[in-house]
């Protein structure tokens, strides 16, 4: 067709081309020869209709100005809504943050007005207690009823009286005083007058409404450490979580912790004291020891038997107690006797942890002594078995027999408090082989041996209540005893730290076997007042021996019972108490006074667990005598079990509690089982 084309111009121009053409066409190239295009067409028919191409193009064209128009008409019209769409948010967005300001405003200047109103009730309320403090200070320095200066408690019972009397008072700034009157009875002897103010606190905050006060939740705490009850504490517990007060929180959960512990509910303790540790912070100096929750996690697992984890816990308590309170050891110390004298006996036994650790290995033998005392006290005999063992290692190493003899005799101590016997002989002979030697190194002195005859006659006549080679052994250590003391006081020579050397001397007259006029005892100490209540407890232990061996039986029992409620320092072990309860136990069968005997036990016993520490053994053996008495009674046989799993709980948190007491008390609940076996065979 290429070569028929009306077209001149796509006609081959020559016949080689088409030669050429069909050339390429037989070796299958590719040929010019094509189909016209469509450009071409439509070129060929816009030629041979030019009006109507044109006409076309002419609509088409203006058809595209005109969209082209419309969509530009189209985005300015959008731009410009969009413009004002901004414009209008923006406006709400600054009516918006106007009005949060406003509000925001309004919402300052009503706490303003509130915090202003808040200022001047509490400024006067501090006025008002201000002026009552500032009126009890400015009284007379002697105390007209007594005729002395005003004491603390004296001018704290002022305070209260004064309080009680101001009817004006409001009652916000009235329930704070009596918190602080509490806080500052609690933390002495008067536990049963704090437990009245922190009652009242409650009461005033009840009546100004406000019973989720922080000050409610610290007085329910007290009330629950007073009471040894969980309820009180776990209210105190839930006001502080709502308040998020979590260093108050802690000291609550600590007591939950202790209290629980006290209840035998360890798991429950270990949890509470868990999250006291973890929410406790080493902030405020003023924190009572027995707050910081690590402490009170040491004792609950060495009583879990996790030594491993309680040295751990002991490290980091003992850390936050010095970087609250300082590294003064000898500070310590003299806390220590601050903490006994007000019966806080948990911060006691703290002070004697911390002390320990911040004298370290150069600890001396009378601080190590010093130490274990205090912890005898408390009746952690294993702690102050330690200490003293450190002590003898130290005189060991120093070639000091002497002192090595004398923290032998300490040990032994420790093992008559726990009605060890054996035990204290044996450390007692031991004692004997260092004094020999001391001998040798010339150390010795009298005093020693006069000292350690005197304690080892003590043990030996306890144990010859069964034993009567030990007894006639100890008869005869005292009497020597006896004739040291009247040979060293005839040339001058003073025994005793305290230069007076008559008690001993009586007491071991007494413990002889020889008798001795208690009319000669009262004559030598120059007491003329004959009622026993108003002795002291040597002078009441002698006369009660006396007395006994004259055959005056009331009076030695009057003498005893006085003795039995004096306090002293360590109890049932302390030189010249010489068995004295098991004694007046005798006394009582003797003369078939059980009823007395009930009596007087029962209120031993009370007054021992005010002010004993929870784990002295006195306790637990006083229970053991009372139930003695119960069961000889054949009468209230479940409260005789009761003290006896009571004083078995007691004995059994001291590694060091022989077999003889426990075996008395398994003997002695059999006998209420076989009683209650009978009586029950009996009724059928």
């Amino acid at each position: 067709m290429k070569a028929l084309d009306k077209d001149r111009n796509r006609r081959y121009e020559t016949a080689n081309g088409l030669a050429d053409d069909i050339d390429r066409y037989l070796r299958d190239d590719i040929v010019l020869a094509s189909p016209p295009s469509w450009t071409y067409q439509l070129w060929k028919a816009v030629k041979q209709h030019r009006v109507a191409s044109l006409s076309i193009t002419a609509v088409s064209m203006s058809l595209l100005i005109g969209l082209v128009i419309s969509l530009i008409a189209i985005g300015q019209v959008r731009a410009a809504q969009q413009v004002t769409e901004d414009a209008r948010s923006v406006a709400e967005q600054k009516q918006r943050e106007a009005e949060a300001a406003a509000r925001e405003k309004e919402v300052q200047r009503q706490e303003a007005v509130r915090q202003r109103g808040n200022a001047v009730e509490a400024a006067r309320n501090a006025s008002q207690a201000l002026n009552m403090v500032l009126g009890l200070l400015s009284k007379a320095t002697l105390n007209p009823e007594t005729g002395r200066p005003y004491t603390v408690q004296e001018a704290l019972d002022d305070l209260v009286l004064d309080l009680e009397n101001d009817t004006q008072m409001p009652p916000e700034a009235a329930a704070q005083l009596h918190l602080a009157i509490g806080k500052a009875f609690y933390l002495g002897p008067r536990s049963e007058q704090a437990k009245k103010h922190f009652e009242k606190v409650i009461t005033l905050e009840d009546e100004a409404s406000k019973p989720d006060d922080l000050a409610v939740a610290q007085a329910r705490r007290y009330l629950g450490a007073l009471e040894r009850g969980p309820a009180e504490l776990l209210r105190a517990a839930e006001i502080e979580r709502r308040l998020r007060v979590d260093q108050e929180l802690s000291k609550t959960l600590t007591w939950l912790g202790i209290v629980m512990h006290q209840l035998g509910k360890l798991d429950e303790a270990e949890k509470y004291l868990s999250e006291a540790c973890l929410l406790f912070k080493p902030s405020d100096p003023t924190i009572p020891l027995e707050e910081i929750p690590f402490f009170s996690m040491v004792n609950l697992l060495r009583d879990r038997l996790q030594p491993e984890k309680a040295d751990r816990y002991e490290v980091r308590a003992v850390s936050v107690a010095k970087e609250l309170y300082g590294t003064d050891a000898s500070m310590w110390m003299e806390r220590a006797g601050s903490y006994r004298a007000t019966c806080r006996y948990r911060a006691f036994e703290y002070t004697g942890l911390i002390a320990l650790d911040l004298l370290g290995p150069d600890a001396t033998d009378r601080e190590l002594q010093d130490i274990s005392n205090e912890f005898r006290w408390l009746g952690r005999f294993e702690r102050a078995n330690r200490c003293l063992m450190k002590a003898i290692e130290k005189n060991r190493t120093a070639n000091r027999p002497d002192k090595v003899g004398w923290c032998l005799l300490l040990r032994a101590r420790l093992r008559s408090d726990l009605h060890d016997y054996r035990g204290a002989e044996a450390l007692l002979r031991e004692a004997f082989v260092a004094y020999e030697q001391s001998q040798q190194h010339q150390m010795a002195t009298p005093q020693m041996d006069v000292q350690f005859r005197s304690e080892l006659s003590e043990a030996l006549l306890a144990l010859g209540r069964s034993d009567e080679a030990k007894r006639a052994e100890g008869r005869a250590l005292a009497k020597y005893v006896a004739a040291e003391y009247q040979r060293l006081a005839s040339e001058g020579v003073s025994v005793w730290m305290s230069g007076d050397d008559k008690i001993p001397l009586f007491a071991s007259l007494l413990r002889s076997g020889q008798k001795v006029d208690p009319a000669d005892i009262l004559s030598v100490f120059e007491i003329t007042n004959p009622d026993p209540r108003e002795w002291d407890k040597p002078t009441a232990i002698l006369m009660g021996l006396a007395w006994q061996q004259a055959g005056e039986y009331e009076q030695a029992i009057s003498a005893r019972e006085t003795a039995a409620k004096k306090r002293t320092d360590i109890g049932l072990g302390a030189i010249l108490c010489d068995y004295l309860e098991e004694m007046l136990l005798e006394l009582y069968i003797q003369q078939g006074e059980l009823d007395r005997a009930e009596s007087f036990f029962t209120e031993l016993i009370a007054a021992r667990d005010e002010w004993l520490p929870e784990d002295q053994p006195n306790r637990a053996f006083t229970r053991i005598l009372l139930a003695r008495v119960l069961i000889l009674r054949k009468a209230n046989l479940d409260r005789a079990k009761t003290l006896l799993l009571e004083a078995r709980k007691i004995l059994e948190k001291h590694s060091m509690t022989p077999d003889e007491p426990k075996q008395e008390i398994a003997k002695l609940l059999n006998q209420i089982a076989q009683a209650g076996d009978d009586a029950g065979q009996l009724h059928q």
